[in-house]
């Protein structure tokens, strides 16, 4: 092996190093916690009261985990229930898209189970997606799915995550995002 390729290798090694793995189909989880590593599943970034987030091992797509969002029956007050995984720019393309597996379980009509995007910049929300046009709700097998909103150039941060509103169970799995010129 030549030195130009033993420095481009390093090169290489150093280079996908530096920019830490994004956590999207929830294999990593903190031990201590029990939550998946990056996700915020208690509301801190995005409050949610009346629904519970778990990680689940004998429902998934694929892998080890699925995130589970179910309600929480003896809740007096309800708000949208939503999981948040924070992605920090600076970002490159004209738009994102988020792909990822849902599976529902008697999610109520008039609710519904969705994936969500949400660009932000310095002043606020630039753009954003939660699928709630698509009424998700029933009971439905792992299905595919994706959205896609416009990428400013102000943005500074993307959060994206599962969202639920209504009463019933949903399960998020195996998320990936794309940034994308057009």
């Amino acid at each position: 092996m030549s030195y130009l390729n033993i420095i481009c290798f390093f090169l290489l090694f150093a280079v996908f190093s530096i920019r830490p793995g994004y956590n999207l189909d929830f294999e990593l989880i903190d031990p201590q916690t029990k939550i998946p590593y990056g996700w915020d599943i208690r509301g801190e970034q995005m409050p949610s009261k009346g629904y519970f987030f778990s990680i689940d091992s004998s429902t998934v797509q694929s892998g080890r985990y699925a995130l589970l969002m179910t309600t929480d029956p003896a809740a007096k007050e309800k708000t949208d229930g939503i999981c948040t995984y924070v992605i920090k720019g600076p970002f490159s393309g004209k738009y994102i898209l988020l792909s990822g597996y849902l599976k529902t379980e008697r999610v109520s009509p008039g609710g519904f189970a969705g994936l969500w995007v949400r660009v932000e910049g310095d002043h606020g929300m630039l753009a954003f997606d939660n699928m709630e046009k698509r009424q998700i709700n029933g009971t439905n097998n792992w299905e595919a799915f994706t959205t896609r909103v416009p990428l400013s150039p102000d943005a500074t941060r993307i959060l994206i995550g599962g969202w639920i509103q209504g009463n019933g169970k949903a399960w998020i799995d195996n998320l990936g995002i794309k940034y994308g010129e057009e």
